[in-house]
C-alpha cells in the first residue's frame, strides 16, 4: 500500500508498505494491503514500517511520534503526526 508519513514540515516517509503497525489510542493496530478504510488517532510510540522493494527484499523502519492521525483509503495510508 501506498504509505506516507507527514510532519507539518516535512515528509518523514513516503515508499510501499506492506505492513503498518500503529500506536492507536486502544492498543497497536496492524494495517495490511486492502485494509478497510479507516480514521483513527495515534498516541506516542513507535510507527512501524515493513516496507516492500523490488525483488522480494524489505526492510523494516520505525519512526517515533508523539501522537497523530492515520487514514486509509484506496490502499493509502497517510499518517500526519507531531513530532
Amino acid at each position: 500500500m501506498k504509505t506516507r508519513v507527514l510532519t507539518i514540515y516535512e515528509k518523514l516517509f513516503e515508499g510501499e508498505a506492506k505492513e503498518v503497525i500503529l500506536p492507536g489510542c486502544d492498543g497497536e493496530v496492524c494495517v495490511l494491503d486492502f485494509h478497510q478504510p479507516f480514521l483513527y488517532r495515534l498516541r506516542s510510540g513507535y510507527v512501524k514500517l515493513r516496507t516492500a522493494a523490488p525483488g522480494g527484499r524489505g526492510g523494516d523502519r520505525n519512526i517515533y511520534i508523539k501522537d497523530g492521525v492515520a487514514v486509509l483509503k484506496d490502499n493509502s495510508l497517510d499518517i500526519l503526526v507531531d513530532g
